[in-house]
């Protein structure tokens, strides 16, 4: 039981899908299939269950429990999957905090009056910051998708990918919305000092 709660632990070390997937392959070749784990006992197991022993696990819950308990199912699965909802909400606060808007704003405010930059390139930078993460975060859904419980992974993260997703598109929409009545107001004052006349 100890290497059981070693693995679970252990998982909450990885921090992307490439580690969890290479763990997972060893979790299922050591714990699931392989008969040195149990090496000392599969002689009692073959003349209990008067069978040939394949899977030293599998063949103890069925002798013990007198059914079988998926070990994978009940004690690593929903652990990965947890992991990996906590990895993407991690990546996607990391693209929170590097969605500037404001700095954008003025940097594309700046740029207006300086022949040589082009203020398309400040906006050009969120698009591809955004592309970048979004990139970053899919190849890791890709890798971790790429299990035998597949189908239960995407209905499980689905919603939490969506979340973020919505958050990232509110964050940047918010923040656009809070620069332009800044720079509103901004305008509004300096054309009240010049006396200009101001459309309601």
């Amino acid at each position: 039981m100890l290497i059981f709660v070693v693995h679970l632990i252990t998982i909450n070390a990885f921090d992307n899908a490439r580690h969890i997937s290479l763990a997972e392959v060893k979790i299922r070749a050591t714990l699931l299939h392989d008969n040195q784990v149990l090496e000392g006992s599969l002689g009692w197991l073959s003349s209990v269950s008067a069978s040939k022993v394949i899977s030293p696990w599998k063949t103890t819950s069925e002798l013990v429990l007198g059914r079988h308990f998926d070990i994978w199912m009940e004690f690593f699965e929903y652990a990965f999957i947890g992991r990996m909802e906590r990895i993407l909400k991690s990546k996607f606060d990391e693209l929170c905090k590097l969605l500037n808007v404001e700095e954008c704003i003025d940097d594309i405010a700046k740029a207006t009056y300086d022949e040589t930059d082009y203020p398309g390139d400040e906006a050009n930078h969120i698009c591809s910051l955004v592309h970048a993460h979004f990139e970053d975060v899919l190849e890791d859904l890709l890798i971790f998708f790429e299990s035998p419980n597949a189908s239960l992974r995407r209905d499980d993260l689905a919603p939490c990918f969506q979340r973020h997703c919505f958050g990232i598109v509110y964050s940047i929409l918010f923040g656009l919305r809070v620069e332009m009545e800044r720079l509103y107001e901004e305008t509004m004052e300096i054309r009240n000092i010049k006396g200009e006349f101001i459309m309601p």
